[in-house]
């Protein structure tokens, strides 16, 4: 009942909000023509209505071409689920703001212009395409860290390699190997840690303490401001409260 409930007042947010603005009629009609795209299962039109690049889950690398969209259609989209879009209504695509244009409950976003920059669903073979490649990474690292949930980044920090895995639901871990070292030797520092999602673009922040030197290790994954694709911050700060800014480049 209360599952129940829940859904109920989620779907009366997504509607009082869509009920705020309309969608332009310009952008109907690209989005009435995206519908036309999935109904002749035209793979490349489709691909031409795509922002790239379009972010997979992690550790699947991200699709950055309509090549590549167009070679990897059956991993994003499952025949029901674009018969789906094919056969949809405008009345089904919610403007959420900034957020974008919203579609079977977040299943695919579009942007205010009508074009696909995000799709949230996740086919069988795609789920089977993620498990063999974390069964692949975790066969390359050092038997010492080689347990762990997911795998959540590695971040180029210098000639050092500053690896984040999820450790359990609950806990971040923060492997560091340096000096070029490469992953399959022994780090030089393990760390656990928390992952906090903050504002209204759902920033990324971790943080991890060394309880040995009691300095505090931020990262900050997602970094607006920089011109640079990818950039994470890294703030350290001392037993004394001392900081010291460090940056990387981070794979996801």
């Amino acid at each position: 009942m209360k599952k129940a409930l829940a859904i109920l007042f989620l779907l009366i947010g997504f509607k009082g909000v869509s009920q705020e603005s309309t969608i332009a009629p310009t952008t109907v009609m690209k989005i009435e023509s995206l519908m036309s795209l999935f109904e002749n299962e035209d793979r490349e039109g489709i691909a031409k209505r795509v922002v790239y690049p379009l972010k997979r889950e992690y550790p699947i690398p991200e699709i950055t071409t309509e090549f590549e969209f167009v070679s990897r259609f059956e991993q994003l989209f499952i025949p029901e689920f674009s018969a789906k879009i094919a056969h949809s209504v405008i009345a089904e695509y919610s403007p959420m703001r900034w957020r974008g244009i919203m579609f079977d409950l977040g299943r695919m976003w579009l942007t205010e212009d009508g074009d696909i920059f995000r799709i949230n669903d996740q086919t069988e073979a795609e789920k089977d395409l993620r498990n063999s490649l974390i069964q692949a990474d975790k066969k390359r690292i050092h038997r010492s860290v080689n347990k762990f949930l997911a795998p959540y980044a590695v971040i180029k920090v210098g000639q050092d390699i500053w690896r984040v895995d999820r450790k359990n639901k609950d806990v971040m871990r923060l492997v560091i190997w340096i000096d070029g070292k490469t992953m399959a030797e022994a780090p030089d520092q393990v760390l656990e840690g928390t992952e906090d999602i903050q504002g209204t673009m759902a920033n990324r922040v971790l943080e991890f303490k060394d309880r040995k030197t009691q300095e505090t290790i931020t990262i900050l994954m997602d970094n607006p401001e920089s011109t640079v694709r990818h950039e994470v911050v890294i703030i350290i700060k001392d037993s004394e409260g001392k900081e010291r800014n460090l940056t990387g480049l981070s794979d996801n």
